[in-house]
């Protein structure tokens, strides 16, 4: 794309006047609905969710600037053709696995790097200071705005480039699904790790040491809800099966007791639909049950729903 830099401009390629932009960013925060979603075991994860215009906005801009931008072939996760099974089956049977995960990546990517990244792939400082603000809140990446993979993919990139060298290096097998990044192989893991850490920390972010792991033959090689460890190809972690069920059994009983599931249909979508693949019996149980309860659960996710429910699934 050349260098885009007139504000006009801007609005003439999204479809939206000039002056209609501007006036939106000074409403942003009434084009938000922010809600949490219960997890198991786990605290609350907070969900942005941008409605109305902005949410219409937001997907413009994904589509036009964002959603055709280069990646390194590695990244898997909200790109076309890419998921977490694939991911996870590129580690199939290694000896060694290594899982580094960057730490509350939404939060911690902030307007800074949104901006910087605009720029990167051609707007003047003018426009890319209009879209940074149409698609951060309160300083960092929204959670379940359709903008926010793309961009963190992209402000990914140079963590991409370097993991590809020292896979190359090192022969190893590698693989990104948003904030989780896995690399495999027979030796030199070890040595990965300290690299891609030290890469991640170069552009301004830190890791989640909870969750960054070295695992050799005789321990779980577990990256996205699945275990690596065979040559049978990836299977969902039982824990992970245990936390789907849960999440069905609590929406049912949500709706017996007359709340509103709307919001939280998504996730329960894409988690069945994570699950099928390995576990076809288990999801047309869960299926069954759903249906049982009057619940009209089916229906086509967004790429914000995909993301969204990515995020909820690998925390």
């Amino acid at each position: 794309m050349r260098d885009l830099h007139s504000l006009k401009g801007l609005g003439w390629i999204l479809g939206i006047p000039k002056r209609e932009l501007l006036a939106l960013i000074d409403e942003l925060e009434s084009y938000y609905r922010p809600f949490e979603v219960c997890r198991p075991g786990k605290p609350p994860r907070a969900i942005d969710r941008p409605v109305g215009k902005l949410k219409e906005v937001q997907k413009r801009v994904r589509k036009k600037f964002l959603a055709n931008s280069p990646l390194d072939e590695g990244v898997r996760a909200c790109v076309k053709g890419g998921s977490t099974y694939n991911n996870a089956d590129v580690h199939c049977n290694q000896k060694n696995f290594v899982r580094v995960d960057v730490k509350n990546c939404y939060p911690s990517m902030t307007s800074t790097m949104a901006f910087r990244t605009f720029q990167s792939i051609g707007f003047g400082p003018k426009t890319a200071s209009v879209l940074t603000k149409l698609s951060t809140r309160l300083g960092h990446l929204p959670q379940g705005a359709p903008t926010s993979d793309m961009i963190a993919n992209l402000i990914l990139r140079p963590v991409d480039h370097r993991v590809r060298e020292i896979c190359r290096d090192l022969d190893l097998e590698r693989g990104r699904c948003m904030d989780d990044i896995c690399v495999s192989g027979e030796n030199g893991t070890r040595q990965a790790l300290e690299l891609i850490v030290a890469a991640i920390r170069d552009i301004g972010l830190a890791v989640r040491h909870k969750k960054t792991k070295h695992a050799g033959p005789q321990a779980a090689h577990i990256t996205t809800g699945y275990t690596t460890n065979g040559p049978w190809g990836p299977k969902v972690v039982k824990t992970k099966v245990q936390e789907i069920r849960t999440s069905v059994y609590q929406l049912i009983c949500a709706h017996l007791n007359g709340e509103d599931i709307g919001h939280r249909l998504p996730s329960i979508r894409g988690s069945l639909g994570y699950l099928r693949r390995t576990n076809a019996g288990a999801v047309r149980r869960l299926e069954r049950q759903l249906d049982a309860a009057g619940i009209q659960w089916r229906g086509r996710l967004t790429t914000a729903d995909r993301t969204t429910v990515f995020k909820i699934r690998n925390q």
